[in-house]
């Protein structure tokens, strides 16, 4: 099998285009705990203790929780053939509450399978119960770098969606992350995902990995490459079943309030372990190269090398970004592509008669390439509102640059590695913001004049810090992002009287510190203010 070529888009809409997919795989129950005895089975399960500071973690479990976990029967016990996770309010330990955090690490631990569970989840504002996976051994460093799967995690009262998400991440320090959700409303149930019991699955491979929810897929993850690692690590080795309740912390981005009832209980009817022998299709783009420029007026003439070690391919997927444009069910698998001048990522997915893939992908030019422009093909006119989803095309380092190679919120525009996320007022907004990210617009400022410059910003603790340049002059000064209580709860920002020339310009918005969500920048005509404020909602 040839070496891993770079792969730097996360292409979970493959996800839409498998919507129909069932797993051909010959899977077979290698364990199970269906909680029908009289308690906690010791040789499936460890509680995990205390606040995170007694494993190396920043007390809170890294996430600023709140709760103390114990061991004790009042957090976790069995129950009418359930496991019960339960939060307590409660003072214990200098907590206001407790919680239960179950593994199975070096005892039961697993590479590879179909991981999947039936569970009835909490529906209490501040809470965050999970089903997830991690390393026994941490063989490619500390979190994240030795990875981390989320099978199922639900924030807040009365979830309409739920998620799943990979971590991992590079010696220098980068974190890279894939989340994505199912709603209810995609899922056609209830609008609260919590009102009865669902089978939250996924289906581990070498090259790929599948989330579902009571069999229904909803995402498909193939990349975690990451270049301290060979490919497919960091997810090659054995892992371990988490569940926990936590309170607070940075995943509700709120604390419980008087709305939320107490005790609040996650009920897991059974956790069931499935693995099979085959083994995953062997895969080689032969053409293009990665980084190739194809003369313009030419097909991009697509050539695979595809295999199955013990079966046979059913059908080579070939794919721009995360559009299908073409599917080969016998050798050669080559495609012919008519595409026009630009710049592409195209993804090869082989799949065998099992149901196993692997995929490959490489980025390429052709003709002119992609030269840097205002997204939907005019500058965005001024005074006017500027998307913050709506940056500049073209490449990192050229319209934008972002700490990492994905976008985290796997939303609207899947080709850059700009975080893009759904967000509470409609649309998209920018999160996992940090310090040092930049992204460009291209504007056309109407007239020369003063202008109020209005950020729509939400920060659960206000620590953020922007500004914004025009034609390479910082002309909004550094300002401090408010706190808003929550991620997805806005405010305005405004930076005011702020000289502009007129005509086409092309501006900047510099990240001076991270820890807050952006909707949009509005710019209108100057209220005459003289100070930079915020304008706190009521």
């Amino acid at each position: 099998m040839s070496g891993r070529l770079k792969m730097v888009v996360t292409l979970v809409s493959l996800a839409l285009s498998l919507a129909s997919a069932v797993s051909g795989a010959e899977y077979k129950l290698v364990w199970s705990d269906e909680f029908d005895g009289p308690g906690i089975n010791p040789a499936h399960w460890e509680h995990m203790l205390g606040d995170g500071t007694l494993y190396g973690i920043s007390a809170g479990w890294g996430n600023k929780e709140l709760q103390c976990y114990t061991g004790r029967p009042e957090n976790s016990f069995v129950e009418n053939g359930n496991l019960v996770i339960q939060a307590l309010k409660e003072e214990y330990e200098g907590h206001s509450y407790t919680s239960a955090r179950m593994r199975t690490a070096k005892k039961q631990d697993f590479l590879y399978g179909k991981i999947e569970a039936r569970i009835k989840l909490p529906s209490e504002k501040g809470l965050w119960p999970a089903f997830w996976l991690m390393p026994t051994e941490f063989a490619y460093g500390p979190w994240p770098q030795s990875g981390e799967v989320d099978i199922c995690e639900a924030v807040n009262k009365s979830p309409d969606r739920v998620m799943g998400s990979i971590f991992f991440g590079s010696t220098s320090g980068t974190k890279h992350i894939s989340r994505f959700f199912v709603s209810a409303e995609q899922y056609g149930a209830a609008q609260d995902l919590a009102a009865d019991y669902h089978i939250y699955t996924v289906e581990w491979q070498p090259y790929e990995m599948r989330w579902f929810v009571d069999g229904k897929l909803y995402s498909v993850q193939h990349d975690w490459f990451s270049a301290d690692n060979p490919y497919p690590a960091p997810f090659n080795k054995l892992f371990h079943i988490l569940l926990n309740i936590a309170v607070g912390g940075a995943g509700p981005g709120a604390p419980p309030d008087k709305t939320s009832t107490f005790p609040a209980r996650m009920y897991v009817d059974w956790v069931r372990v499935y693995q099979t022998d085959n083994q995953p299709p062997e895969l080689e783009i032969l053409s293009p190269a990665n980084e190739e420029n194809i003369p313009g007026g030419k097909d991009v003439l697509i050539k695979v090398k595809a295999s199955d070690p013990d079966g046979k391919i059913d059908r080579v997927e070939f794919y721009n970004s995360s559009t299908l444009i073409g599917k080969v069910s016998t050798p050669p698998y080559t495609l012919a592509w008519k595409a026009p001048d630009g710049c592409y990522t195209i993804s090869v997915r082989a799949v065998d008669d099992a149901d196993f893939a692997h995929t490959q992908t490489v980025k390429i030019t052709k003709g002119i390439g992609c030269p840097p422009g205002p997204y939907h093909g005019k500058p965005a006119e001024i005074p006017g509102r500027l998307e913050a989803e709506n940056f500049d095309r073209g490449l990192p380092g050229k319209a934008y640059f972002d700490t990492d190679e994905t976008n985290q919120g796997e939303r609207y525009r899947l080709d850059v590695g700009v975080d893009i996320q759904d967000c509470s007022e409609g649309g998209y907004d920018l999160g996992w913001i940090v310090a040092g990210e930049w992204l460009e617009y291209t504007v056309n400022v109407a007239e020369a004049g003063s202008y109020d410059i209005i950020f729509r910003v939400g920060s659960p603790e206000g620590a953020g810090k922007l500004h914004l340049e025009f034609g390479g002059v910082d002309k909004t000064g550094v300002l401090d992002t408010p706190k808003t209580g929550d991620w997805q709860k806005y405010t305005d920002l405004t930076a005011r009287s702020v000289e502009l020339k007129a005509g086409e310009q092309v501006i900047r918005l510099v990240i001076d510190a991270g820890s807050f969500n952006l909707n949009y920048i509005d710019v209108a005509a100057s209220s005459n203010g003289k100070e930079n404020t915020p304008k706190q909602e009521k």
